[in-house]
């Protein structure tokens, strides 16, 4: 995979869980197994308006060429990826061991060791 590859994929997941967040909290909330209620429909509302820029940013850096910027996308999308994966890890420590929270740390271990690996070989600026 190359790096255009992988903001590709990136931007597209990322994508899918902004939409679904943003304009479908009830069945987000209820994939985690919570109840939905005003506080926390509007928590996952914030994240999926968080994700849809993410998405649109990854999208339009695949085609950029090795430079700062591009270098500054991928810190981004490792980092944030490893951080969601200790939160998730946190959680899971907690009890909340379902499916989907299983899924999504798989998701974010990907992201984070991609993320990192690309910027770890990012040349020519």
């Amino acid at each position: 995979m190359n790096v255009k590859n992988f903001l590709s994929v990136y931007a597209i997941a990322v994508l899918i869980y902004g939409i679904l967040f943003l304009f479908m909290p009830a069945k987000a909330i209820s994939m985690y197994g919570g109840e939905s209620n005003p506080l926390l429909v509007n928590a996952i509302q914030g994240l999926g308006s968080l994700f849809i820029p993410a998405a649109i940013m990854a999208w339009l850096a695949r085609e950029a060429s090795a430079s700062y910027g591009r270098r500054a996308i991928l810190a981004f999308i490792g980092l944030s990826s490893l951080i969601f994966a200790i939160r998730n890890i946190m959680a899971m420590g907690g009890g909340v061991t379902t499916t989907q929270t299983t899924i999504d740390l798989v998701i974010q271990v990907v992201f984070a060791a991609g993320g990192l690996y690309f910027l770890s070989k990012e040349k020519g600026f």
